[in-house]
């Protein structure tokens, strides 16, 4: 996809006023990221090569998440996704001081639990619970002294 001098590709639709740059990166982000994780039907998130070619469409004819939204130190992080032929297809952009940046690509075959650029659901504070408890506890037993004692 990236050969000689060429570091980056810019996509853009004919009625999108932002540019969308996409880097070749490396195993954390951009073009090599998405071509080692998600190239091939067959892997978590796999693309075929026409979805890979038309990532435009993506930004074109789908809606940005509200829940993907997510402050980064110089930017903020936000999804695109689109339902391409019962496949959901997710563009993911750092929308950096720099400009706009494609970090991730990737569909919804072989995803089992938390998408790729998703954090992991975090456990549930217990502490924060046991505390509670303890405290409807002492106002219960609070309550029973006051009744027994009228």
């Amino acid at each position: 996809m990236f050969k000689g001098e060429l570091d980056s590709a810019i996509i853009k639709g004919r009625d999108l006023e932002d540019l969308y740059l996409l880097e070749s990166g490396a195993k954390k982000h951009g073009a090599k990221k998405i071509l080692i994780r998600h190239y091939g039907v067959e892997n978590t998130g796999g693309l075929t090569n026409e979805e890979l070619l038309n990532m435009g469409e993506v930004i074109k004819n789908g809606s940005v998440l509200l829940e993907s939204f997510e402050k980064r130190n110089n930017g903020v992080r936000y999804a695109y996704e689109w339902d391409n032929n019962g496949v959901k297809l997710s563009l993911v952009v750092d929308d950096l001081n720099d400009g706009n940046k494609i970090f991730d690509f990737y569909s919804d075959r072989n995803i089992t639990g938390a998408r790729p650029t998703q954090k992991p659901p975090t456990k549930q504070n217990t502490i924060l619970k046991e505390a509670q408890s303890q405290a409807d506890l002492l106002k219960t037993s609070e309550n029973l002294n006051e009744t027994t004692q009228e």
